[in-house]
């Protein structure tokens, strides 16, 4: 590939491209090369756990009941972190069973399942129960589970949410090591507070779950009363060090490790217990064969060079397989990675397709031999001066400082190192703020400057939000180029997907708009510094393509002039002191120039400060005046579903539906969100039109 006298420089060459790619595999493997920290710290004014991101709860030996007893119930008081989430909240692991008993966060649902620990919740054909939406408020909860020979209930801060009858809970399900917080077989972290748990020998009755609600809530602490079987009860009370006592006198106390570890750690794991119908599954085996082609390409050129070696295509296939099973040997090791023999197989059938794409005689081998007569070149040439460092008057292209009225508001983040994809933004702290009306980073060297973030070279992310008016409504096409990845979302629907390393490449999507205010989000991340670019670009129906830009897409300075609407709807703050009456208000924004003929919506409020009150939801003077009626259902102790229609359009003034409530005697003081979502209209002329989230405030004095 090249003359003989570049030969050792090619050698060395590849030696270092080698070292690179194995060091990367490495760090993708075993990051981050230890146990993290188990993050669990005590609340502070309150008794319970705050369990972080990588946290988890051992007991300290295996807790034991009566085995002919054919009921078992259960008592959480807990709250998670985020609303949507899959992960493992509890669980009872016994190593000599295959089926065993655990609870799940299943995105805003709970989740009781009977079935293999070593199978995650959506890829199991095991019995599986699910409680719709629980979570999605992120409220504090009482969670109630009572089974016996009839079945299962469910209950919810006291109300009855579920039955199901052929799914039975016996005491030696709730019997072996109590696992809180992840799975006892692999990392399947979840987060939030825990503040009580009680374990029970008999299946709890209607008016026990009652009573003990009330305890729980009012007293601040569990309880349990004297007819009830007590298996263990942890009320979280200790507020220090890392023992959680149970006090029901059985002794189990609850162990908080210095750092988060797995129960049973798998070991090579084979792969028929690895093996789900899942598309994680499938996309894990991509990976894991996409990651050691470079391997086996680059190692393949690199032995080719080396005249002692007679066989480098399979010495290199051993190689890629020695690297796979260290790798997976030390997995074992870390409780946030899994150790299994389906990587091992794969990441050699990537070894194997990358000496296979060396050994073709076509343009991968003349591609390697142009970057290795690059690198000589540039080796052998004379140094040539630095290209500057970036400027910081840079065109301002990525957004400015400067507040751009009606633009985007672009808040950056940084990005863990050797990331692939954008990140999860609720779980990261931002590094600032600009602001901008368009989206025109054309593909450049990351040494021409990162315009308005010139203070970041590499591994950082954009996250754009903003409001445009389309006054012409039809099937608008987006064009979204990116270097590295990107996604565009229009009302809250994915419509672009260019995530991803990769450089610059693009990609379309199409989306019909109605006419009005639509909201626009814009996700960016940039991986490696070599290159980037962040070009938006839109065509309207029979247009071109051009630059996407709020200053185009701007709605007519005179409302009475707004040929649509999307009109917002307002939650009312309300305050008052524990046993005080209180009423919320939903009412349209001011200024609408044409609502809609039909609303519907769902309210959401925090069960534990607010009951219901009165004869239920009324409809408010706006609704009254236009002659509407107002249908109203309580979904669940903590939601109404309402719709609004018949009669004229609503008007801005004055409340269309009024809920009223009582504040409960054992509301904590503070603030808590009253939340107003899946708003949805109808125009006169039928078409529907999707209304932005709302969220008032409930104060309790």
């Amino acid at each position: 590939m090249i003359d003989s006298r570049s030969g050792g420089i090619e050698r060395r060459i590849l030696g270092v491209l080698c070292i690179l790619v194995l060091c990367g595999i490495l760090t993708a493997g075993l990051w981050p090369f230890h146990a993290p920290m188990n993050r669990i710290t005590w609340l502070k004014g309150a008794n319970g756990v705050l369990i972080s991101r990588y946290g988890t709860l051992f007991s300290s030996r295996s807790v034991r009941a009566s085995r002919d007893q054919a009921s078992c119930s259960l008592e959480m008081w807990l709250q998670p972190a985020r609303g949507y989430d899959r992960n493992t909240l509890l669980a009872f692991y016994r190593p000599e069973e295959t089926k065993q008993f655990s609870l799940h966060q299943s995105d805003a649902d709970l989740a009781l399942q009977i079935g293999s620990p070593n199978q995650r919740l959506r890829a199991t054909s095991a019995p599986v129960v699910y409680v719709d939406g629980i979570f999605r408020a992120r409220n504090l909860l009482f969670i109630a589970i009572a089974s016996g020979l009839q079945g299962t209930r469910i209950y919810v801060d006291g109300a009855l949410l579920r039955t199901a009858p052929q799914f039975r809970l016996s005491t030696e399900d709730c019997s072996g090591r109590l696992v809180l917080g992840t799975s006892p077989v692999f990392n399947n972290a979840w987060s939030g507070q825990l503040r009580g748990l009680a374990i029970f020998g008999q299946e709890l009755t209607a008016d026990q779950v009652s009573r003990d609600f009330t305890s729980w809530t009012a007293k601040r602490q569990p309880g349990a009363g004297a007819d009830e079987r007590v298996i263990a009860l942890y009320p979280f009370d200790e507020r220090q060090g890392r023992t959680v006592h149970d006090r029901s006198g059985s002794g189990i106390d609850l162990t908080i490790p210095e750092r988060y570890g797995i129960l049973r750690e798998k070991f090579l794991e084979p792969p028929w217990k690895e093996w789900n119908p899942g598309w994680s599954y499938w996309k894990n085996v991509g990976i894991n064969i996409g990651g050691f082609v470079p391997l086996g390409f680059f190692f393949c050129a690199f032995l080719t060079t080396i005249r002692k070696i007679s066989r480098p295509a399979l010495t290199t296939v051993i190689a890629g397989a020695a690297v796979s099973l260290s790798i997976e040997v030390l997995q074992a090791y870390l409780p946030t990675r899994d150790s299994g023999m389906t990587d091992l197989i794969t990441n050699t059938l990537g070894t194997g397709l990358g000496v296979m794409l060396f050994r073709w005689r076509g343009c991968a081998r003349e591609t390697l031999a142009a970057v290795l007569i690059a690198a000589v070149t540039a080796v052998s040439a004379p140094a040539a001066p630095q290209p500057a460092a970036p400027q910081k008057d840079a065109i301002p292209t990525f957004g400015t400082t400067v507040v751009v009225p009606g633009g985007l508001i672009g808040v950056i983040y940084p990005m863990t190192p050797f990331s692939t994809s954008l990140p999860d933004f609720q779980w990261l702290d931002p590094l600032g703020v600009i602001y901008t009306s368009t989206l025109n980073v054309t593909p450049r060297d990351f040494r021409e400057g990162f315009p308005g973030v010139t203070d970041r070279y590499e591994w950082f992310a954009i996250d754009y939000s903003g409001r445009f008016w389309i006054e012409e409504p039809g099937l608008y096409r987006f064009e979204l180029i990116s270097d590295d990845g990107s996604k565009l979302y229009i009302d809250g629907q994915l419509v672009v997907n260019n995530d991803g390393l990769h450089p610059a490449q693009t990609r379309t999507g199409e989306f019909t708009l109605a006419g009005g205010i639509h909201r626009i989000r814009v996700s960016y991340f940039q991986g490696p510094k070599d290159r980037l670019a962040l070009v938006l670009r839109v065509a309207g129906p029979g247009e071109e393509f051009r630059i996407f830009s709020t200053e185009e897409f701007k709605p007519p300075p005179d409302p009475a002039m707004w040929t649509y609407v999307s009109p917002l709807l307002h939650v009312s703050p309300a305050s008052g002191v524990r046993g005080e009456k209180v009423r919320l208000e939903i009412s349209l924004g001011a200024g609408t120039a044409r609502a809609p003929s039909a609303l519907k919506w769902e309210l959401i409020f925090p069960a534990q400060l607010l009951e219901p009150e009165g004869g239920g939801p009324e409809p408010g003077s706006a609704a009254i005046n236009s002659g509407k009626s107002l249908e109203c259902t309580a979904r669940k102790p903590y939601s109404y579903t309402c719709s609004l229609s018949g009669g004229q359009n609503p008007t801005a003034n004055g409340p269309i539906a009024i809920f009223h409530f009582k504040i409960r005697p054992t509301a904590e003081a503070g603030t808590s969100a009253v939340r107003l979502e899946n708003a949805e209209g109808v125009t006169v002329d039928s078409k529907e039109q999707r209304l932005d989230n709302a969220e008032g405030a409930v104060t309790v004095r």
